[in-house]
């Protein structure tokens, strides 16, 4: 997806440890984005979801839980 490219070339020149990529409904969305290092997937795109998201990157809370979604390797 056009989405998907954009947050490719920015993982590629920022440098993919230095950003953190959140998902918003789907966890298999990290298939998609194989040099995501850090990647958060809350399920849900309501605002008790997008705050708990924004909580985890402002470091005011700690993620819970493991993805049940595997990472494809090549």
């Amino acid at each position: 997806t056009e989405w998907g490219d954009f947050i490719l070339r920015v993982l590629k020149k920022i440098g993919s440890d230095k950003i953190s990529v959140g998902a918003m409904r789907s966890p298999y969305d990290i298939q998609h984005l194989p040099g995501a290092v850090n990647y958060l997937s809350v399920y849900d795109d309501g605002p008790s979801s997008i705050k708990a998201l924004a909580d985890f990157i402002m470091g005011v809370a700690v993620p819970k839980g493991v993805s049940p979604v595997l990472r494809q390797t090549n």
